[in-house]
């Protein structure tokens, strides 16, 4: 039983090692494949979708609140929603949310809905001092090819 043994296990390490030792010779190149553009905050016209576009400025609106940033918070505001919401009124929003709620520890997407002219993208939070969740809706509107964040509401 253990010269079978030995003989299977020679025979197995031989099939492994000249499989191992052959090569794939190709006279053709590698295929470079185009750079994709990737939906970031500074491409948000890349994004396949409203939702996808959602993903990256909410990312954007929770760490510039955390962070205390207001050029990172409104980062992808329109204009209208940036000329409205200061910085004195978000230095305001920032007590606020750190005071009553703290860090943002989790987030899940729930959907979203279009009301109007925008679409409204909903996540479920919680944060590191509220014992409950807090619902955030994320008002997004297309300007031109790109999407723009018209409000941010943790509710």
């Amino acid at each position: 039983m253990r010269k079978c043994f030995v003989k299977l296990f020679i025979s197995s390490l031989t099939v492994v090692l000249v499989q191992g030792c052959s090569s794939v010779s190709s006279d053709k190149a590698p295929k470079i494949e185009p750079k994709k553009e990737i939906c970031a905050s500074s491409n948000l016209s890349q994004c396949k979708d409203v939702e996808q576009a959602g993903q990256v400025m909410v990312d954007g609106v929770i760490n510039g609140l955390d962070s205390g940033n207001y050029e990172a918070y409104v980062r992808d505001f329109t204009d209208e929603s940036r000329k409205s919401f200061t910085n004195e009124i978000f230095q305001d929003a920032y007590k606020a949310v750190g005071t009553n709620l703290g860090k943002i520890k989790t987030k899940q997407y729930l959907g979203s809905y279009q009301k109007n002219e925008y679409w409204v993208l909903l996540w479920k939070a919680k944060y590191s001092k509220a014992n409950e969740d807090v619902l955030l809706e994320l008002y997004v509107k297309k300007v031109g090819n790109s999407y723009k964040v018209a409000a941010f509401i943790p509710k």
